[in-house]
């Protein structure tokens, strides 16, 4: 068994918790240098769950070059891959070179028939936390404009603009329906 299988192993069987990488790294000294060889490795034999075991566990990693290796998953809306797992982890990596396929994904599925609010909340806090210029503008852009209501008031929120923009909670995210009981 290679490394990267082994580690795949001790996350599926949970005798390794995703945020525990100083066990990994014991267990496994090479992971930091080596994760993001493996992931490219699992992308081209398309084994897309253990991409995605390794990606979200490299996450809390954070290993240089890792954004390159997702980024062009969402640019080309690979099949089989977890769009939203992606945005999110490149959300929670910083990486400013995401803004721009991010941003796009977003405006993709933001307008239309078919809408993937899921899908573009995901974008919507990941532009959030990276938070550039560019990122900001996206957000301002999804606020302002013809977008869902639910899309404009979690960019607004984002941005901290909604009580400028006169959104009102109630009115942009729709009712709440509470159980009876």
């Amino acid at each position: 068994m290679n490394d990267s299988d082994l580690l795949v192993r001790m996350i599926t069987t949970r005798k390794l918790k995703p945020t525990n990488t100083q066990e990994a790294l014991d267990a496994i000294p090479t992971t930091r240098e080596r994760i993001v060889d493996w992931l490219t490795e699992a992308r081209n034999s398309g084994d897309t769950l253990k991409f995605h075991t390794l990606a979200n566990f490299a996450v809390y990693l954070n290993p240089p070059g890792m954004a390159e290796v997702l980024i062009p998953i969402i640019e080309n809306r690979e099949e089989g891959y977890l769009l939203e797992d992606i945005v999110e982890i490149l959300g929670e990596l910083e990486s400013a070179k995401a803004v721009a396929p991010v941003a796009l994904l977003l405006n993709s599925r933001a307008q239309g028939d078919e809408i993937d609010q899921s899908l573009c909340l995901k974008c919507i806090n990941a532009l959030a936390i990276i938070d550039t210029n560019e990122a900001r503008a996206t957000l301002e852009g999804i606020a302002l404009g013809d977008n869902p209501n639910l899309l404009r008031w979690h960019a607004a929120l984002a941005l901290e603009i909604e009580e400028e923009l006169g959104f009102d909670e109630d009115l942009m995210t729709g009712p709440v329906h509470r159980r009876e009981t």
